[in-house]
């Protein structure tokens, strides 16, 4: 009989050791497998823990900008400094040899440069050559420098100021006009741009563009090179800064100037603007004088609102007025006879059409008086004249003239002869209304001694002709008698006298609009004295700025404008390239700034500082003294600002900002270390590295409640996903 028994012992010792292997690989499997998921959930918490780190960068920004307005404008008169004079800047760590010696950060990959336009390009890689991490989660550091707390990580931020650049979906496209809209700024002188068409007709059909690369990638058939100045965001909210409040104004606390006529008519209205231009520093006659010629400019008629003391319509208004008188005598034919006496005046009245277009209205200027001797020698009568003239206005200087005579016989030697002219009415209507559009207070003329056989002339000049109203005024006519020089024909020598004085605007022109407000410094058209209206630019300007806005207040953000407070000459060329210099409204044949031009007025206000409130900039001297571009009047001067306000902004902080974190294991040094400084990275092991980007808009005005500054982020992306 066979014994079996031993075989099946042997086999179940094999299927034991079988089933043993099995269990150790099992257990090797779940022990790779729990080491796995060990190193999967440090590495997932590492990364978060960097990702944490990298948002901290970004909070780290924010609090540093803060820090620096405030600190940098501690000097200040409104305790701020609004605006970064940097174009890149970085965090730095400690480096003190009683601290740690910090590695240097550098965050800008070749990927990430892209994200970077050109013209900054250069100041972003010096600042990344020199920025150093900064720690976080550090426990202790004790004398010697030994690390020896934890050390939870580092971060680091690279922030690059793209708010002086041009946004590229939103600047050109539109010929060049008044300068409402950001369209309207000229692309053409931009380096970077090799066929400002072409860029102009794809970007009709790709818009938006959300960030360099993209931009790049887009137009890069109409780029001559990189984008340089172009960047394809750009924030601006609506307010203004007051430096001497120390607060920013909003659009809803400023007066509006784009009413129209019938809302500048009611009583709240009228009494806001007087109060307004009386704390900017005009007196109360001068107010109510600026408040008639802003509804003149206004209204659509060329009917003024005091015809009599003051106008600024476009229409003919007496200018000179001369008396001519000359005395002859006849001797007696025979002995014993009376000789022969005849007087003679001649009144011309001169009225003015000053640099307008020819008016498509009829005017009729009119004019009376007597002319006599006092006292009269027998025979001598008083004589009166009367002219009448009719006819369209012709820019220039238009005369009517009247001349009398009388005669008497006398056997007194000849001798002189006291003679007065009364002008006892001067007007000048419209011819289809009858409307008085400009008239002088009389009776008003001359008392005169004309010598024996001679001749003596006088006359009356308006200082101004829109302030003509009152002979009697010396600073509205100068009489003149000695050696009086008729100018007829041309300027007077009493206004030419007066322009050149230095609160003088210096401006013979007669400026209507018959249209709203579209600008502040529309203002500047309104006359409130003899060649006076207000100082919208240069060296007195007033600060109108701070106390108007030309639009209707929305509080909306605006896209697409330049900050004068760029350091860069072409983007704020832009603003300024093919700006008309009118010298009244809508001056047809304007002469517009070129590209030579445009570029000197960038670099001067470039030069000039730094602007918080745009009044600021229209003080720029170079900006209005015709340096850089020829200016003939003061509203041409104007002109500047007219054009440009629309198109520039003081509320555009705007950051490309580059951010890093680091997570590392804690940091052991190991016993006997010798004091001295050490790096995190000589007894850490970095766990996981994130890299992001944001883009950052931040208020440049601080609250009023608690200093701090709005801010808000654009987008916000990670960079090594």
């Amino acid at each position: 009989m066979t014994r079996l028994r031993p075989r099946r012992r042997g086999i179940a010792l094999i299927l034991v050791l079988g089933l043993l292997a099995v269990l150790l690989v099992t257990g090797i499997a779940l022990a790779v497998l729990a080491s796995l998921d060990r190193d999967m959930a440090r590495l997932h918490r590492g990364r978060a823990a960097a990702s944490e780190l990298t948002h901290s960068a970004l909070a780290r920004f924010l609090a540093d900008l803060n820090t620096y307005y405030d600190e940098a404008g501690a000097g200040d008169a409104d305790g701020a400094l609004l605006y970064p004079e940097w174009n890149a800047w970085a965090g730095f760590g400690d480096g003190s040899p009683d601290r740690m010696e910090f590695a240097r950060a550098r965050l800008l990959t070749d990927a990430a440069r892209t994200y970077i336009p050109g013209a900054l390009l250069d100041a972003a890689h010096d600042v990344d050559e020199e920025m150093t991490w900064m720690l976080a989660g550090i426990d202790a550091l004790p004398d010697g420098g030994v690390l020896r707390g934890t050390a939870l990580g580092r971060y680091a931020y690279l922030a690059v100021n793209v708010g002086g650049l041009l946004d590229a979906n939103r600047a050109g496209g539109l010929e060049r006009g008044a300068g409402d809209l950001p369209e309207e700024l000229v692309l053409r002188h931009l380096a970077e741009l090799a066929d400002v068409e072409a860029f102009l007709a794809a970007r009709a059909e790709q818009l938006p563009y959300e960030d360099v690369p993209d931009l790049h990638a887009a137009q890069r058939d109409a780029l001559a090179t990189a984008p340089q100045v172009l960047f394809p965001y750009s924030h601006a909210r609506p307010g203004v800064w007051d430096p001497e409040a120390g607060a920013a104004v909003a659009p809803e606390d400023r007066i509006r100037l784009d009413a129209d006529l019938a809302d500048w008519e009611t009583p709240e209205r009228e009494t806001a603007f007087k109060a307004a231009l009386t704390d900017l520093g005009a007196t109360p006659e001068e107010a109510d004088r600026a408040y008639l010629a802003l509804l003149d400019f206004i209204d659509d008629d060329v009917v003024p609102r005091d015809p009599v003391h003051f106008g600024s319509e476009a229409v003919p208004r007496f200018n000179e007025v001369v008396a001519t008188l000359r005395h002859e005598v006849t001797p007696a034919a025979e002995p014993g006879e009376p000789d022969e006496h005849r007087l003679t005046a001649r009144i011309d009245v001169e009225w003015a059409f000053l640099h307008l277009p020819a008016s498509t209205h009829r005017f009729v200027v009119r004019f009376a008086g007597t002319a006599f001797a006092d006292p009269a020698p027998d025979g001598a009568e008083p004589q009166a004249f009367e002219v009448e003239v009719a006819g369209p206005a012709e820019p220039g200087y238009a005369v009517g003239a009247a001349e009398v005579e009388t005669s008497w016989t006398s056997h007194e030697p000849p001798g002189e002869v006291a003679v007065g002219v009364r002008i006892t009415e001067a007007e000048i209507r419209l011819e289809a209304s009858d409307d008085l559009v400009d008239g002088v207070d009389g009776p008003f003329g001359f008392s005169l001694v004309v010598p024996a056989e001679g001749e003596v002339v006088a006359g009356y000049e308006a200082v101004d002709p829109r302030f003509n109203g009152s002979p009697s005024d010396p600073e509205q006519w100068v009489y003149a008698a000695a050696d009086y020089a008729p100018s007829l024909g041309e300027a007077n020598a009493a206004a030419l006298a007066r322009q050149a004085e230095p609160d003088a605007d210096g401006d013979s022109d007669m400026h209507v609009g018959n249209r709203p407000f579209r600008a502040v410094a529309d203002l500047g058209y309104l006359p409130f004295g003899p060649w006076r209206t207000i100082p919208v630019t240069g060296p007195e300007a007033w600060p109108v700025y701070r106390r108007f806005v030309a639009r209707d207040p929305d509080l909306a953000p605006r896209r697409g404008l330049v900050n004068p407070n760029t350091d860069r000459p072409e983007v704020l060329q832009a603003a300024f390239l093919d700006l008309p210099l009118e010298r009244y409204a809508e001056d047809p044949d304007a002469p517009a700034i070129d590209e030579a031009q445009s570029l000197a007025l960038a670099d001067a206000v470039i030069g000039a500082g730094l602007y918080r409130n745009l009044s600021e900039l229209a003080r720029v001297p170079d900006l209005t003294d015709g340096t850089h571009v020829p200016l003939t009047s003061s509203l041409q001067r104007h002109a500047l600002m007219r054009h440009a306000e629309h198109l520039l902004t003081l509320r555009s902080n705007l950051f490309l900002v580059f951010l890093g974190g680091e997570v590392y294991d804690t940091p052991t040094p190991p016993p006997g270390e010798p004091a001295r400084p050490v790096s995190l990275e000589a007894y850490g092991t970095r766990v996981a590295t994130r890299r992001a980007l944001a883009l950052v808009w931040v208020d440049p005005f601080p609250r009023a409640d608690d200093g701090g500054r709005d801010a808000f982020v654009r987008w916000f992306r990670w960079l090594d996903e």
